[in-house]
């Protein structure tokens, strides 16, 4: 395994003293980077609305260019260059090339993910309630899909395919299905993973071709959606804190941090590697941190060419996987 070259000093973005990033995307031209933030509270409660804030930079530079003032904990384009937003009980869609104020939905139930859906104008959320999809015109509850708890969601940028892990923390039984956006209707149930540990990151590739899911048993697990069949599991070292699939289904970029209650192979070590679904094996080790540099949040850029991730919860690194 070889370290990736390309930055010297990867950091691109930090945020004000006293903040913590809670999200992060890539714009689908690659340009700008959207940055989910709120203030970071002393006594562990969450902060007030007034203290969150979505910030739209560049994705070279990481200067800021536009800031909104809305409590998000998930931030996620869509392929027209919108944005969805969710906080724990309000979901919005909101387009940062313009000047006005996102269209904000409050919801019945809390709220844990969100996804836009470009080319019927709905929103699809998913949390205590389930999965419901939205009017984004009348601002009303169009279906609900699922009535069980779901975690998270990850939508293809076809809006084709759906991905969704149904089930909550200390269940019996928990599982992730891939849904038709078109039909309404469950193509697959996904298995062959460990579903008695909590769900770190799911993600499907562009073409709605591959889905993987990292659980904090260090493992991260791809299928092909369209057939359900697995196609490799991917043991890292301690627990996965976050992962994401390159556009193209083909590699696999995850967060691993110590996993409590263990010791942990690699040095006792945070890392972020890329692996090769079709090996199931690592491809490349990006960065190895110390063991009180935490990470979290990990993004591929649209067309493959960057990745980033969020270390010690205020700054944006980005390696870049090409080299031109």
């Amino acid at each position: 395994m070889a370290l990736l070259a390309g930055c010297t000093d990867p950091r691109l973005f930090k945020t004000m003293e006293g903040h913590t990033i809670q999200d992060l995307e890539v714009s689908p031209d690659g340009q700008q980077l959207l940055i989910a933030e709120c203030e970071t509270s002393k006594d562990n409660y969450p902060s007030p609305p007034d203290r969150w804030s979505v910030r739209l930079c560049e994705s070279e530079t990481g200067r800021e260019l536009k800031r909104l003032d809305f409590p998000a904990s998930r931030v996620a384009y869509a392929s027209d260059g919108t944005v969805a937003l969710c906080s724990s009980w309000e979901i919005a869609h909101w387009d940062p090339r313009k000047c006005g104020e996102p269209i904000r939905i409050r919801s019945k139930a809390p709220v844990k993910d969100v996804a836009w859906l470009p080319a019927n104008r709905q929103l699809v959320s998913a949390g205590k309630g389930g999965i419901r999809l939205w009017n984004i015109e009348t601002r009303e509850m169009e279906r609900l899909w699922r009535e069980e708890e779901v975690q998270g969601i990850a939508v293809s940028a076809d809006g084709q395919r759906l991905v969704a892990y149904v089930g909550s923390k200390g269940r019996n039984r928990n599982s992730i299905h891939v849904w038709d956006l078109e039909t309404r209707q469950i193509l697959h149930e996904l298995t062959g993973y460990n579903y008695n540990y909590r769900l770190a990151g799911l993600a499907i590739s562009s073409d709605g071709t591959t889905a993987v899911a990292g659980m904090e048993d260090g493992r991260n697990t791809a299928w092909d959606t369209a057939t359900g069949e697995k196609l490799q599991t991917m043991y890292g070292v301690g627990k996965v804190c976050d992962s994401a699939i390159s556009p193209d289904g083909q590699k696999v970029l995850a967060a691993n941090g110590i996993r409590s209650g263990g010791p942990m192979t690699g040095g006792g070590k945070n890392s972020l590697f890329l692996w090769d679904v079709a090996t199931g094996k690592i491809s490349r080790r990006l960065a190895v941190f110390s063991n009180k540099t935490s990470l979290s949040k990990v993004a591929f850029s649209p067309d493959g060419r960057f990745v980033l991730a969020v270390v010690k919860k205020e700054e944006i690194h980005r390696w870049n996987l090409s080299r031109d």
